[in-house]
Parts: structure tokens; sequence; C-alpha cells
């Protein structure tokens, strides 16, 4: 590919010193030298404070495309993935996302939220569609009107927290009111999730309120756990990823806080490298999943997972048995494929357009993966912008991530709710 290395050699950089003479524009990102060829956009994250996260996440996104080629591509059409490292910063999407626009880009996946907020006017403008990896704004409408370019992983980050607290609240068995809390990192996202307890009460929680602690940089979180501690709460709910939540997880072991009867969840930034890193303190922690990406213990239920754990272990060494669960943004990356594949379908590739590639995705139905079924089936439509259909709550248990529930269908609310979110960005 391009200046002549391997996905297999670029998968086995180790850090900037490896990726800083790398660049979309010279490696060609898995360039097609004949035939039809579409281009997609990838705001990655090799390098840079969330590269624990956005690693697996870039390499799923990037495998999935080398696994479709290697079968012929999309119904003949080979992909070409061009992608930036972002470092998690959102001028760097700013400039990848105007060197995609000049290399003729049909759409973009985002993994930073932030991003993707920021551009979501200017892939309207440019007529390029997008998904990205969090659920943002998606039920109001979100800024672009009157139809969707960016398509999320759920309803809205309130609904994603609505969604938790009915799990609570059936398998709450005592009369008196549940008492949840909550501690998150100060991010968007995050702070978002926070408005779902706006409905505490529809749900028979009574809501304790919460902490916010750094998003990066956070050494000790002593003091959070302990004054959440002391307002007696039964369940309290996490947001966090990387090493913030690697010291939030040794943090609650430590002060023992799963003993004092507190039961502990966390959203799905919660994965193997946590395990790896924190192991029997991650014991008994609950983890709140999307189903478009399950973890690599759910291969009886899809079997298309076999596809991600043979590619993970072939191109990058991982466990053949195992792989991060952000890698299933090799699912996410499938969506766009389908949305390519139907809108060639309807015009033809040589008529093939952004807007074009967007309506394809805003009428995906049923989609299950792109072989085998690898993740629930996705829907989307203008109405639907998202793609998760329901949520899954799953345990740590004796060092695995397993399910303990059935797919949560989203809970409805009010649509005000959400609009409020997104209007204080836009």
């Amino acid at each position: 590919i391009g200046a002549g290395l391997s996905l297999n050699q670029l998968s086995k950089f180790q850090g900037p010193s490896h990726l800083k003479h790398l660049s979309c524009r010279r490696l060609g990102n898995l360039c097609c030298r004949l035939g039809k060829v579409v281009k997609i956009g990838l705001h990655g994250i090799l390098t840079g404070a969330a590269a624990t996260v956005g690693v697996p996440m870039t390499y799923g996104a990037i495998d999935s495309a080398r696994y479709v080629n290697e079968r012929g591509g999309i119904d003949g059409v080979k992909i070409d993935m061009k992608w930036e490292d972002t470092r998690a910063a959102v001028p760097r999407s700013i400039t990848a996302h105007r060197r995609f626009k000049e290399a003729g880009v049909m759409a973009e996946i985002y993994f930073l939220v932030g991003a993707s907020d920021v551009m979501s006017p200017t892939q309207q403008e440019d007529e390029i569609s997008a998904l990205q990896t969090s659920g943002h704004f998606t039920l109001a409408g979100g800024p672009t009107k009157p139809i969707p370019w960016v398509f999320n992983q759920g309803p809205g980050m309130p609904v994603e927290c609505a969604s938790v607290l009915q799990f609570i609240q059936w398998e709450w068995v005592e009369k008196r009111p549940c008492r949840v809390g909550a501690i998150v990192y100060d991010e968007t996202v995050a702070r978002d999730f926070l408005e779902g307890f706006k409905y505490a009460d529809k749900f028979g929680v009574e809501y304790i309120g919460h902490e916010i602690v750094p998003l990066l940089g956070t050494l000790d979180t002593s003091t959070e756990w302990l004054r959440s501690a002391g307002k007696e709460p039964d369940w309290m709910l996490v947001w966090a990823s990387g090493a913030t939540l690697t010291t939030l997880v040794r943090d609650a072991a430590r002060l023992e806080i799963q003993k004092k009867g507190i039961k502990l969840a966390c959203s799905y930034g919660f994965d193997i490298p946590e395990l790896r890193i924190s192991g029997k303190a991650c014991e008994g922690w609950y983890i709140w999943r999307t189903t478009f990406a399950p973890t690599c213990w759910q291969v009886e239920r899809f079997p298309g997972l076999k596809a991600m754990l043979e590619g993970g272990a072939r191109w990058h060494g991982y466990d053949v048995n195992m792989f991060p669960s952000n890698y299933c943004t090799w699912n996410l990356a499938s969506i766009v494929y389908e949305g390519i594949r139907l809108a060639i379908q309807k015009v033809g590739y040589e008529n093939l357009t952004g807007r074009v590639v967007r309506d394809g995705m805003a009428s995906i139905k049923d989609f299950s993966g792109w072989d085998s079924g690898s993740m629930a089936p996705v829907t989307m439509s203008d109405d639907k912008p998202y793609y998760g259909s329901a949520q899954q709550i799953h345990q740590v248990q004796q060092g695995k991530i397993v399910p303990v529930s059935g797919d949560i269908e989203w809970v409805e609310l009010p649509d005000p709710i959400l609009k409020q979110t997104w209007a204080r960005y836009f």
C-alpha cells in the first residue's frame, strides 16, 4: 500500500517515533491500485493522551476495510480507508476533514465526540456524512437540519442514563427508593449523561448527586469516593475511561466501596485494558454497552465476531480468543460500507456522491454485520439517526465481561430535554 508498508507492518509501530513519517496522503491507506474505489476518512487516535482507548478503535476500522477488500470489496468496489492521527484533538480533526474533502471521501468516521459536534454543520455544508462513536444530540435532531448528516451510537446521553436507571429499577427489590449517585470526568458527553437524572423519579430512583473529576491527570479520587459513600448510595454510576477510570476503579477497591453494599457500574469505556491493569479490583463492576459493540465473549450470539478475533490476532498479535471491545469499531465501519452498498445499488458507482451515501446510511435496515452477524441488527433513518438498537448490561465475573441482562430498549424521554442539551453548544 502507498509507500510500500503493509498494514501488518503499520500495526507493529509502537509510538510517535514510528508514526511521524506517516500520513494518509503518503501511505495511501489501503489504497487500491486498480479498479473501482470508494474513499472514507477516518479520524484516528494513535498517539496522545487518549491512545490507550483510541488505538484499538483505529485498528478496528482500518482492519474491517482490509477484511472486506480481501473478499472483493463492496460489490466489487474496494475501500480506500484514509486515516489521520488526530491525537483526540479537535483542531487536528478540523484539518483532517479538510484533507479528506480534498481527497474526495464519501463519508467520515469520528471517535472524538467534541470533533464531530464542532464539525457537524461543516459535514452538512460539504455534504459528507459521518458516523461517530457517541450518542450525542440524536433525538433532538442535532445541529444539522432538516436531515441528519452525523449518525450516532444511540439516541442521546440523557436517554442512555435513563435506560441504565430503568435496569436498576428492575433489579431493585426493596420498598424504599433506590439511591443512585454518579462520578464522571469533566467532558461533554459525561456531563450530558447527567441530564438523564432529571428523570430519576420516573424510575423510583432517588438521585443523591454527582462528583466530577478531571478528564486527564487524575491521580487520586479518594475524596470523591468518600464524599459519595457518605451519602449512602445503593448504586454509583461512573462515566470515564482510560487512566482516569483506572484511578477510579483502583481507589474504589482500596476504599472497599463495594464492601459497603454499593454496586458500581460504568460506561463502555470499561474494557480489557482495565481488566489487565486493575485485575481483581474490577470484579463485580457492571458495564452498560450498546448492542452494536459486543464483547469478545459473545461469539455464540454473534458468530461474526470470529472474523474480528482472527483479524486482531493476525494483524496485531491479539489473543485469538480476545480483543479489546473498542476494536468493535470494525462494526462501525461496516455500517458505513452498508450505506455505500445501498447507495451504489440505487444510483450506480459512477453517480456516487456524499449525499447519496448519506441517504444510503439513512435507509439501512436490519444490517447485522458484513458476514455471519457481528452485532444486533441495525436500522437507521432520518427519524432514527443512530445505529445502537438497545443497551445490554454486563458484569465483570472472574476476569471476564459477561452479559447479565437481555437487550434493554431505549427509554423514551420528552424531546425538550434533549433539545436543551444540544442547544447549549449550537
